[in-house]
């Protein structure tokens, strides 16, 4: 989970910004965000998680209850239907409000679940794995499939940035939810987090937007 869903979303909208001045960029990596992110993460990250490391439990069928117990699909579904629909002036100060709180909070659970020790240098491996992944084979593979596809140059340029970014925050929050190692989660994110100030440049440079 923690190698393959990207922060393209509270890290990924800030940076397409600063880079792309195309104002289809934005929808681009909200579309990418969305859709190739954020509904597959909430879909099939829990029942994987609750597969594999549910305390032994195992998989149960009851355990797809959970694509209909998140609150962000039916909000997300709700968010469709109104797009476009004017709302209250009071009522969308209280919802933006509300949106400004979640960054903090997700990185408030990861810091409590973080632990830098002696542990951390036992997960140097794995934590490298994901590394590797995050930042090299999964831009490649997202570049492979636009030029596979024949995608746009902007799209292209959009989805490699944005994929291949650090771990996604909300990780380390669903690894606790669902039975997962949360202390490595946690400790993905915060490092492939600090990556990004090496990363980010490097692709910008190679896809020719810098």
């Amino acid at each position: 989970m923690t190698a393959c869903f990207a922060n393209t979303g509270f890290l990924g909208y800030p940076v397409i910004s600063s880079f792309f001045d195309d104002p289809r960029a934005i929808p681009t990596a909200v579309i990418i965000d969305q859709f190739g992110m954020s509904v597959l993460m909430l879909c099939t990250a829990p029942v994987l998680m609750r597969l594999l490391y549910k305390e032994g439990q195992g998989f149960r069928l009851s355990d797809l209850g959970v694509f209909f117990k998140r609150p962000a699909i039916p909000v997300f579904l709700v968010c469709l239907l109104l797009h476009g629909l004017r709302l209250p002036a009071f009522l969308d100060s209280t919802l933006e409000t509300v949106g400004k709180a979640v960054v903090p909070l997700s990185m408030l659970a990861i810091g409590l679940n973080l632990k830098i020790g002696r542990e951390l240098l036992l997960e140097v491996r794995p934590l490298a794995v994901v590394a590797v992944f995050k930042f090299v084979f999964s831009p490649l593979l997202v570049y492979a499939g636009v030029r596979l596809l024949g995608l746009s140059e902007l799209i292209g340029n959009v989805a490699v940035l944005q994929l291949g970014l650090s771990s996604a925050v909300i990780a380390g929050i669903m690894a606790s939810d669902n039975g997962g190692d949360k202390a490595f989660a946690s400790q993905s994110v915060c490092v492939t987090t600090l990556l990004n100030v090496i990363y980010i440049p490097i692709c910008a440079y190679l896809l020719g937007v810098v």
